[in-house]
């Protein structure tokens, strides 16, 4: 599937710079492998001079149950989503989150989330609307 990814967002790269707005860089969410981002990374041509960086965003282990079973309209039970997070720990989740560069804790509103991921890539890492 990283092939699938990376062939896909090369194509819409391509669109992207025969006339659609200017795009500075692209923003992938949900990898859970390490060998996934550095295939990606390897894969993927860059638009602006900025280097590749992992954000990790985390939260408590309730705050992802209970937000996985809103968003899948379920009603896991603790145990239960605790083996879903090990499939994805064996998958090299836990490897991602030590490698990356930042952190951001996930406990609050969608609102809470959006301004402390502005505030990253915004301020502490300078990126700029074009």
């Amino acid at each position: 599937t990283d092939h699938i990814l990376a062939t896909e967002m090369n194509r819409m790269l391509d669109a992207w710079s025969e006339g659609s707005p200017p795009v500075l860089d692209l923003l992938v969410v949900g990898s859970r492998s390490l060998d996934g981002i550095n295939y990606l990374k390897e894969h993927v041509r860059h638009l602006s001079g900025f280097h590749d960086v992992i954000i990790y965003l985390n939260a408590s282990e309730e705050t992802l149950r209970r937000n996985y079973n809103l968003r899948e309209k379920t009603e896991y039970t603790p145990d239960k989503f605790a083996a879903i997070l090990q499939r994805d720990l064996d998958m090299g989740l836990g490897t991602v989150r030590n490698v990356a560069d930042y952190l951001i804790r996930n406990e609050g509103s969608i609102e809470v989330l959006e301004a402390a991921l502005h505030a990253l890539i915004f301020g502490t890492l300078s990126y700029r609307r074009k």
